[in-house]
């Protein structure tokens, strides 16, 4: 389908007209776990937007390009609002794993704030602890 790719890379990007929960709720969250994944490996603020518009850029003309032309608005929803909540949930993060000690509440609110890093240590929250966070 080459004929679709041709007119993502020649056609400028679209607004389009998914419903404001898919563009406002989804794609931010989605953006926010973006980001977390760069702050988690000690990016910085802005190192952690650059990546998560990097990423977002990246899947609307590479993976969502091969079925219709890029999204101009969830190219910008989804890092800016993504970096906004992202930021938000790392540093209450950093609050609940300040003093070490995870209560079962501080696990499950762990799991639902970064599903991923969380994921990504299989669920062994000592270890995520010895990994993470620069003070």
């Amino acid at each position: 389908r080459l004929s679709v790719y041709k007119k993502t890379f020649t056609e400028w990007p679209k607004t389009d007209k998914d419903h404001w929960s898919w563009n406002y709720e989804a794609h931010p969250y989605m953006g926010s776990l973006s980001y977390l994944a760069y702050r988690n490996r000690k990016a910085s603020i802005w190192e952690a937007a650059a990546g998560s518009a990097l990423n977002s850029v990246i899947y609307e003309y590479i993976i969502a390009g091969g079925t219709q032309r890029p999204s101009i608005n969830d190219m910008l929803v989804t890092p800016i609002g993504g970096s906004l909540l992202g930021e938000g949930l790392y540093q209450l993060k950093k609050h609940i794993i300040r003093d070490k000690n995870l209560s079962l509440f501080d696990k499950i609110l762990l799991t639902l704030i970064d599903p991923v890093e969380v994921f990504y240590f299989g669920f062994n929250y000592q270890k995520f602890l010895r990994y993470s966070y620069r003070k």
